[in-house]
This record gives structure tokens, sequence and C-alpha cells, in this order.
């Protein structure tokens, strides 16, 4: 029993890189949603659909979200190198957070953002466009 639980936490393992990877690829966003769609009728075919799917989109749902907070180019270098493989980033040989590791400073950022009043929100959404 144990290794068929094993098995489908590494099957979903799986589909969470895999659509990270999609999510956080230079790609036009068509491109990424057609492969996004992709992997989600593979995630169908599991033994565990459902599970599948949720993994899928759950570890993608930055791509569709707004207001992050954090500054796209920090988590998406941190994400390119953990693609690379590397544990440790080569410059200063800090160790490098995983995938659920960014995800949860994402989620952090957008509460504090969605606790601040609706005016610094606008502010730090323009900064993190450029727009000022």
């Amino acid at each position: 029993m144990s290794t068929d639980v094993d098995e489908m936490l590494d099957t979903l393992k799986r589909y969470q890189v895999a659509a990270r990877e999609i999510a956080d690829s230079n790609q036009t966003l068509k491109a990424k949603c057609l492969a996004l769609l992709e992997l989600n009728r593979q995630a169908r075919q599991e033994a565990l659909p459902a599970f599948a799917e949720a993994a899928t989109w759950g570890a993608a749902r930055h791509l569709f979200e707004e207001n992050q907070g954090l500054p796209q180019d920090l988590v998406g270098a941190l994400r390119g190198l953990r693609r690379r493989g590397l544990d440790a980033c080569p410059t200063c040989l800090r160790h490098l957070p995983d995938h659920a590791e960014l995800d949860r400073w994402q989620a952090l950022t957008r509460e504090a953002i969605a606790r601040r009043p609706t005016d610094d929100r606008d502010d730090h959404h323009q900064r993190d466009r450029g727009d000022r």
C-alpha cells in the first residue's frame, strides 16, 4: 500500500514540476495554455485523475493571477536555476528554495498585499509592471 501511495505522490510531483516549467517558460501565453491543456489531458488518464488535474492547475495557477507581489524576475530566476538541476546558487552558493517554497513565498506576498489599503496595492502593482 505504501508503495502505491509513494508512486502516486511521485506522479503528482511530476505533474506539478511539468506545469511549473510550462508556466515559467519563455513561450507565448497561447503556447503555455495549449501545453497546460495537453498536460491536463494526460493527467485525466492517471489512476486518480482529479488529484493529477489539481496538481497541474495548482502548480500553474500563478500564470493566471495578478498582484503576485514578488518580482517575477526573482522567482523566475530561482525557478530557472532549479530547472537546471541546481540545489545552490552558482554565484553565492546559497541553497535554492524549491518550487513549493517559492509558491509559499508568493502566497505570503499575495496575502500581505491583500491586507494593504487599496491605494498601496495599486502602487505596488504599478511598480511590479514598471509603470512608475
